[in-house]
């Protein structure tokens, strides 16, 4: 059973509560000296890309505790040019927004961005253990923000919040188990983490092998990626005859050899843009994920959730059930896929109807592929990859593989059956690695609020 302290007293704050004797209860203000980020004109390019490192919070949204460095540095003119001010090294920065409550301790001497807010040492503390503490009162941190387009906290409330805190040996005791016990769930969390990457890669194989190759009964596809046995991913060859499969060169060099029995053709041949638009708006609204399909739910287009939609939508391009939808923008990072639904989407995406008989669920799979997206990049117009359009004439131009109509369904409803057999186990350890998360912060809690004692 873990230790407990002796006695405990009445902290005089409600939220808190009791706490062990000989803690104090301080306002952040009498630990540190808080220091506001600022970020010089980001137009004004003699202001960047300098030897001073600049962090905002997107550079340390990690479960990672130090950090160093951020996307971005700034000159000496930028550092001149605005208010930020060089945190020593072993401050702690805490983002005020967007969202507020991430913590990580400086590992070098750097500056901020008005997102964050350094502190600094006014007394003898431990870093590690104010970094413990910190990180575990996010929800209290966001009850004293305010703002209508996003959550704030000033840092005048964050200067006079309130919170425990023990001698200094204390601090550093608990700072250490927290260290030993927090490094311990992280390789548990990792080792998650690492069987999902390989789960995602066989996943991705998988899908590859069946609509370039055909399916092969002869093949085991034992689920070789997964350091657990798992039943889902039994081969059912063992009861199927074997055969033997011949291969053509497809005359299209990044393609190489597929079946004898498939062909090529352009996507041209099978996809017709649609050019139907919404007169009422009030169709069903549907997105793509820029991420699309690395989630185990965010296979297929789905129904939007929007948290802001334009205030009409007519105009809208109309999209049915199979039609395949493209973002112009963002199709070099994956985001197109076919439809499951009737409905609309917004005007950057372009939409593609069968004008042959196919599978789109075939295309769905294939097209989704790391050599299909690829070649939709290569495909796509534009001088730097943020700015890459695929246009339908370029889209039009791609090769399809095509199998025929019988196979392309026999593939289809194959990876249905083994994508969802894989995303159930990567589902099952992400659920593993939330579990993990959850008890390493009450860990945490346990110890930095004193309701256990190392």
């Amino acid at each position: 059973m873990a230790k407990t302290y002796n006695s405990y007293k009445d902290s005089g704050v409600e939220w808190i509560g009791e706490i062990p004797e000989g803690w104090e209860v301080l306002a952040l203000k009498r630990i540190f000296k808080i220091i506001a980020g600022a970020t010089p004109k980001s137009e004004n390019e003699a202001y960047w890309d300098g030897d001073i490192a600049w962090i905002t919070p997107a550079d340390y949204k990690t479960e990672q505790k130090y950090v160093s460095f951020g996307r971005r540095n700034l000159s000496e003119q930028g550092y001149h040019a605005c208010s930020t001010v060089l945190l020593p090294k072993g401050s702690i920065v805490f983002s005020k927004r967007a969202p507020i409550g991430l913590v990580a301790i400086t590992e070098r001497e750097l500056c901020t961005n008005q997102g964050c807010l350094g502190c600094v040492p006014i007394r003898d503390v431990s870093n590690v253990f104010m970094y413990y503490l910190l990180s575990v009162y996010t929800e209290q941190f966001e009850l004293y923000g305010s703002g209508t387009t996003f959550k704030e906290i000033s840092a005048n409330n964050f200067a006079n919040f309130k919170l425990m805190l023990p001698p200094l040996s204390e601090q550093q005791s608990i700072a250490s188990f927290l260290d030993t016990k927090c490094g311990e769930i992280d390789s548990l969390i990792s080792l998650q983490e690492e069987m999902i990457s390989e789960l995602q890669a066989y996943k991705q194989s998988v899908i590859t092998e069946a609509v370039t190759k055909g399916l092969d009964p002869n093949a085991k596809m034992n689920c070789c990626a997964s350091r657990e046995k798992n039943d889902a991913c039994i081969s059912s060859s063992e009861t199927q005859p074997a055969i033997e499969r011949k291969f053509k060169d497809s005359g299209v060099e990044w393609i190489g050899e597929i079946p004898s029995e498939w062909g090529v053709c352009r996507i041209k041949d099978i996809y017709q843009e649609r050019s139907e638009t919404t007169e009422t708006g009030t169709e069903r609204l549907l997105s793509v994920s820029e991420y699309y399909g690395v989630a185990p739910t965010a296979d297929k287009i789905e129904d939007g959730d929007y948290l802001t939609r334009a205030e009409s939508l007519i105009g809208y391009k109309k999209c049915y059930k199979d039609d395949f939808v493209s973002n112009i923008m963002l199709a070099w990072k994956g985001s197109f896929g076919t439809t499951k639904y009737d409905g609309i989407v917004s005007p950057a995406y372009c939409v593609y109807k069968p004008v042959s008989t196919i599978s789109p669920e075939y295309y769905h799979y294939l097209f989704r592929t790391d050599l299909y997206k690829s070649r939709f990049k290569s495909y796509s117009k534009g001088i730097i990859d943020s700015r890459l359009r695929l246009y339908t004439p370029f889209f039009y131009l791609v090769d399809a593989i095509l199998p025929p109509l019988s196979e392309q369904q026999a593939i289809a409803s194959y990876l249905d059956a083994k994508t969802s057999q894989i995303d159930s186990l990567i589902s099952l350890k992400q659920q593993k690695i939330d579990e993990l998360k959850d008890y390493k912060k009450s860990i945490i809690y346990e110890y930095v609020t004193g309701k256990k004692r190392v």
